[in-house]
């Protein structure tokens, strides 16, 4: 998401503050409330740092209709666009981690947290994590897994 962007909140953001709406969590809620047309992106980044995940979150509010660019800095399309697995120092990301749980889950059940835990605390990089933990499965539902998780990746 441009840094230098600025969000409005649209008439759907509005409603859901003022109606209270249990359609988002608190968390999306709170930096909802701080979108106020006047602060870009990077100072929204800075004042609700103690929040989890704001870049997720504003991107979420944006593609969910909650916020609107002013001026039409931004295309849903872009903000769209994958982000990046890892975190700079080569690290997944903590979305990218939930993400390769979420599917794990799917073929392992709940062992899944456990393996994710031990292994995605040291992977080094998106292949060697599926690599990893689809070790862990046989090798037809390693590939299925591996596909999926790319696909989701694809469209975060």
């Amino acid at each position: 998401m441009e840094k230098s962007a600025v969000f409005v909140k649209s008439a759907k953001g509005q409603d859901a503050i003022k109606t209270n709406s249990r359609e988002i969590s608190m968390n999306d809620r709170h930096i909802l409330i701080m979108v106020d047309g006047k602060r870009n992106v990077e100072t929204l980044l800075k004042d609700a740092a103690i929040f989890r995940d704001v870049e997720a979150t504003l991107e979420r509010l944006f593609e969910a209709g909650y916020i609107d660019p002013i001026g039409g800095a931004v295309s849903r399309a872009s903000a769209a666009a994958p982000r990046a697995a890892a975190a700079p120092g080569g690290a997944l990301n903590r979305e990218t981690k939930a993400l390769i749980e979420q599917e794990l889950v799917e073929f392992l059940g709940p062992i899944a947290s456990l393996l994710c835990e031990e292994t995605l605390a040291t992977a080094k990089s998106l292949d060697e994590a599926l690599s990893a933990l689809g070790s862990q499965m046989d090798p037809q539902q390693a590939v299925q897994f591996k596909k999926k998780v790319a696909e989701r990746l694809a469209r975060s």
